[in-house]
């Protein structure tokens, strides 16, 4: 489910840079030179809907994402059962090295270090797509512990 949504928003999102030199261009160098490639990384967090403790609750986390991420960030998706929900930060679509690459990976390196601060959140950043090494997870609420 949460692969769909990211290609989704990936295929509907409209490009923050002009890519148009590019197309046409036949000459493998070219490509090979300026492209790069894409390696998708997404962000989901899990935790409670209202004040529960001193938790910090899925809308003050997504409050932030959004601040930080924008429109990457997916509305909050409330679970069926015990007052918990969701949210998602898309891969930006960007090839690694390009500008838009960059913030997007600085934003979400800031997201993150917020999250590991934040008591109640449970979170997963994962690493995937044909220019990956494979699928991988990253970085999640319980880093060193693995």
């Amino acid at each position: 489910m949460i692969l769909e949504v990211a290609v989704v928003l990936w295929f509907v999102q409209p490009p923050t840079q002009d890519h148009s030199e590019y197309l046409g261009n036949d000459d493998e160098s070219y490509w090979e030179e300026d492209l790069g490639y894409i390696v998708n990384h997404a962000v989901v967090v899990s935790g409670e809907r209202e004040a529960f403790g001193d938790y910090v609750t899925i809308p003050v986390a997504h409050e932030k994402a959004v601040a930080l991420l924008g429109d990457l960030v997916s509305p909050i998706v409330n679970h069926r059962v015990n007052f918990t929900a969701s949210f998602f930060v898309s891969p930006h679509g960007s090839k690694s090295g390009w500008e838009d690459a960059e913030t997007a990976n600085a934003q979400r390196d800031a997201f993150i270090e917020w999250l590991r601060g934040q008591k109640g959140l449970s979170w997963v950043e994962v690493e995937y797509g044909e220019d990956s090494d494979g699928s991988v997870l990253k970085r999640h609420y319980r880093d060193g512990a693995y």
